[in-house]
């Protein structure tokens, strides 16, 4: 008798492993089809990042910046009376972590060298040193402010390297995070450049940012009015830092052969340009950078921090006196106006030179303290 016989049912094992088998062919399959796909997803990234991919890349270059300090000079050459002074700006820049900053402007001419502005702060309070004229390195007064700014944003005087580093006093990424654009087919962008769109007091206001230097802007300009230009880089602790430059401004103001002043009427510019004389990067810096320098006998402390101005002078008014006494400049010092056009963004403080030193009277101590506070708050 001829039958058939009856198919064995699949054990456990035969199943898991036809299951496993047919598993690993879809798995298979898709792996195939990723990496054809895999060099059209590269090109597109490389090409076609958003503007969270920019702003996340610049937000970590900038974080990952625990600490910077450099020297700066900025030469003005196209002024006929500046040329034949020679007189440049000299930058001295430091910061860190946590907000903390200095900065030291000088008018530097070949028989002397002005202190322009010298502030410090250390996360919290603005510490603004003030001298005696002729005598930089002597504090006569220091002012005490609520710190203006923070990590991700500065609020002082501008040197063309400083609006390369924080465009408009900000780095590149919070200018995306406030509604900035990725212009793409800007004419920059084929040398590998990354174009940014944002505003500076409602003008237009570019930023060239160069993702093979650190996520760096090359390049701000300001529709019409400015454009500064970075020439030559280098490197410290493996970052890249820009440390030749030029700028191009038009002029507000033109400055006769005579010394007289008048509004610039037409399109007339200015060109600057930077060289860094040193800069580091990522290295231990010194707290006493940032901090409230020594306080010496004599000098005024000057606090703003509260609703009401309060003032205190270190070992007493007696000890004011004789300190200014000893370097208050005679009355008819020399005239210091070629000074202002090569400062970057401010004129030397008039409070500088506010006080007599004697008779001083409690109604014009408070009129110098609004113009100190107003001036320690521009730029």
């Amino acid at each position: 008798m001829t039958g058939y016989r009856r198919q064995a049912r699949p054990t456990d094992a035969e199943r898991f492993s036809m299951i496993f088998i047919e598993r690993l062919q879809n798995i298979t399959y898709l792996c195939i089809t990723i990496i054809l796909a895999l060099p059209t997803c590269s090109s597109a990234t490389e090409t076609d990042l958003s503007v969270n991919d920019v702003m996340e890349r610049c937000r970590l270059a900038w974080r990952s910046l625990e600490t910077l300090q450099f020297t700066q000079s900025e030469f003005n050459v196209e002024n006929d009376r500046i040329a034949r002074e020679r007189g440049f700006t000299r930058y001295e820049f430091s910061q860190a972590s946590g907000g903390k900053r200095s900065l030291v402007v000088w008018g530097v001419y070949p028989d002397r060298e002005e202190l322009v502005e010298n502030f410090r702060q250390d996360g919290r309070r603005r510490y603004t040193i003030v001298p005696y004229d002729g005598h930089p390195e002597v504090a006569e007064k220091i002012g005490i402010n609520i710190q203006p700014d923070s990590d991700d944003y500065y609020e002082g005087t501008m040197s063309s390297l400083l609006w390369l580093i924080v465009p408009a006093g900000k780095p590149a990424y919070v200018h995306l995070e406030e509604g900035g654009r990725l212009v793409a087919d800007h004419q920059d962008n084929d040398g590998g450049l990354i174009a940014v769109q944002s505003t500076f007091k409602e003008q237009p206001l570019l930023i060239l940012i160069d993702p093979e230097r650190d996520w760096l802007p090359v390049k701000v300009e300001i529709e019409g009015s400015m454009s500064i230009v970075a020439t030559k880089f280098d490197t410290d602790n493996g970052r890249w830092f820009p440390v030749e430059g030029r700028m191009t401004k038009r002029q507000t103001v033109i400055i006769k052969p005579d010394g007289t002043i008048e509004e610039n009427p037409g399109n007339q510019t200015i060109e600057h340009y930077f060289k860094v004389a040193s800069f580091r990067i990522n290295q231990p810096l010194a707290s006493s950078s940032f901090s409230l320098p020594r306080v010496e006998n004599g000098v005024m402390m000057v606090d703003m921090t509260g609703r009401e101005v309060r003032t205190e002078v270190q070992g007493g008014e007696s000890a004011y006196q004789e300190r200014a006494a000893r370097y208050s400049p005679p009355s008819n010092t020399t005239d210091d106006a070629l000074a202002d056009p090569i400062t970057a963004s401010r004129k030397k403080s008039a409070w500088l030179n506010a006080y007599s030193f004697i008779g001083l009277g409690v109604a014009a101590l408070l009129a110098a303290l609004g113009v100190l506070m107003h001036k320690s708050s521009s730029g």
